[in-house]
């Protein structure tokens, strides 16, 4: 191109669609957004676009002003610290197997430690068996309306309990009628003092779940807590067992 004899202006049209901006140190942000996927509560350093997609997924109606955001900061470069925070408007916590929350066989946990097999655990009114840990997908694999319970949806953030059974103090009774054959629900005791609905009592190596007390009757469950009902003499000893909530927690996240 020639040069201009004379002062003036030059205008040159360049195509810059497919440019990147470069990310520098110096222009940094943050945003704590309800993404549809990604670590919770974890700060993520991400740097582009495509980043964002992998790592936290693509907008959607719950989130798409956050997702946006994020979006259109990172065109203009730099580094976006960003914190997934959960959202019970995503969608609920215990959704997994068939989309309805309280057929799901797996709970979306944010820690697994602490829990094992066979472990109670208890979300809102639902008690739940641990047939399964996962720890690097965090899931509990369950059982669901458990001690009788009624399985239920569960929202994003209820507590996660481990309940234990425990011998509970203050109670030794034994049976005072004949021999207790495996399908009586009313057992007579020598003393149902310190009993209650909801108890579990132990004799021999079934556990019965006492649904009332009449006088030195009770009427239970038979078998409860995975036992089978057994035959036990007169004079066989007594045992009371309570559920108790233990110090380990968790919380439902999302799956």
């Amino acid at each position: 191109m020639a040069g201009q004899v004379s002062p003036g202006i030059v205008l040159r049209e360049r195509d810059l669609t497919n440019s990147v901006a470069v990310a520098t140190q110096a222009n940094t942000a943050a945003i704590v957004g309800a993404f549809e996927k990604g670590p919770v509560g974890v700060i993520t350093s991400i740097t582009t676009e495509r980043e964002l997609v992998d790592t936290f997924g693509k907008p959607n109606a719950n989130n798409y002003e956050d997702w946006f955001v994020a979006s259109t900061f990172l065109s203009y470069g730099g580094q976006l610290q960003i914190v997934r925070v959960n959202d019970s408007a995503l969608k609920n916590a215990a959704t997994e197997v068939t989309g309805t929350s309280s057929d799901a066989t797996k709970l979306p946990v944010e820690n697994t430690t602490g829990f094992s097999n066979g472990d109670t655990v208890k979300v809102d009114n639902e008690y739940f068996t641990v047939t399964a840990v996962d720890a690097a997908a965090e899931t509990l694999t369950v059982t669901r309306a458990q001690l009788g319970s009624t399985a239920a949806d569960h929202s994003i953030l209820s507590t996660v309990t481990k309940w234990s059974l425990a011998l509970a103090a203050g109670y030794a009774g034994a049976v005072t009628a004949e021999t207790l054959d495996t399908t009586e629900k009313i057992i007579t005791l020598d003393t149902t003092a310190g009993l209650s609905a909801g108890d579990y009592i132990k004799i021999g190596s079934e556990y019965i779940k006492v649904e009332s007390v009449e006088e030195t009757n009770i009427v239970g469950v038979r078998g409860a807590l995975g036992s089978t009902a057994a035959t036990a003499v007169s004079g066989a000893a007594v045992t009371r067992y309570t559920f108790a909530a233990t110090s380990t927690t968790t919380s439902l996240t999302i799956s």
